[in-house]
């Protein structure tokens, strides 16, 4: 292989490194990556913007720690699940609580022994029909 081929899959795995943090940040739905103990290893801006709130100190290192106070039985229900993989838990209703009494939906997948995919989707005007700041439904005419 020349060195112009090694320049050229570096600068195109850079190019598509770069569309995908795009992607994510950009995503309308909370994208969150941990450790299976829960320790954020990534967070989208959707993600920390629900569950920022949440936290007192303004500390989002845990997602376990970050939701104890709405979903109390996240970790232990994440430590009931044996298998190596799978879907965890999909669509659990957590409500955030606030003057605006916003709620999302957690959707938490087991990725392998090591890591876990949390997607979070505010829901919280899906109640009385109006749309969510982050309501991902086509407009409509």
């Amino acid at each position: 292989m020349t060195a112009g081929v090694d320049s050229h899959a570096y600068l195109r795995l850079a190019a598509e490194h770069e569309a995908l943090m795009q992607f994510l940040y950009l995503a309308p739905v909370g994208l969150v990556q941990t450790a299976s103990d829960g320790r954020i290893v990534m967070i989208n801006p959707a993600a920390a913007q629900l569950l920022m709130p949440l936290q007192r100190d303004g500390n989002l290192a845990n997602l376990f720690d970050a939701l104890a106070g709405v979903a109390p039985g996240l970790r232990d229900l994440c430590a009931a699940f044996t298998r190596t993989h799978g879907m965890v838990c999909d669509g659990l209703r957590i409500p955030l609580g606030g003057p605006d009494a916003r709620a999302t939906r957690l959707t938490l997948l087991k990725l392998d022994e090591a890591r876990l995919m949390a997607v979070l989707a505010d829901v919280t005007a899906h109640a009385d029909g109006a749309p969510s700041t982050h309501d991902t439904r086509a407009a409509r005419p």
